[in-house]
């Protein structure tokens, strides 16, 4: 009957030193998971502004690849340049407050 009681107190023990062994873990550990879950919200950030980037990346290619072409130049001149063409009338209307 002493063996059984002595297995049952020392099953008891090694329960409540792995309980106590899994708490202390979990205490020394909170930091460096706070610490991953903030490096992955910063790479879910970084990839979306990688996103962000090669879209502009792309617009600038297409813009750089038709250059060269009338309707681009024509374009650029008006509305970066304002001008227009000699056999066009140009009406320029006063914003009224």
């Amino acid at each position: 009957m002493k063996k059984k009681s002595r297995f049952k107190i020392v099953d008891l023990l090694i329960g409540i030193l792995f309980v106590v062994l899994i708490c202390f873990c979990a205490y020394i550990l909170q930091p460096e998971i706070k610490r991953t879950q903030q490096v992955w919200a910063e790479l879910r950030r970084l990839k979306w502004q990688k996103a962000l980037e090669e879209t502009e990346i792309a617009e600038l290619e297409h813009d750089i690849a038709n250059m060269e072409l009338p309707e681009y130049i024509e374009k650029a001149a008006r509305e970066e340049l304002g001008l227009v063409r000699p056999d066009e009338k140009v009406y320029i209307f006063e914003e009224s407050n």
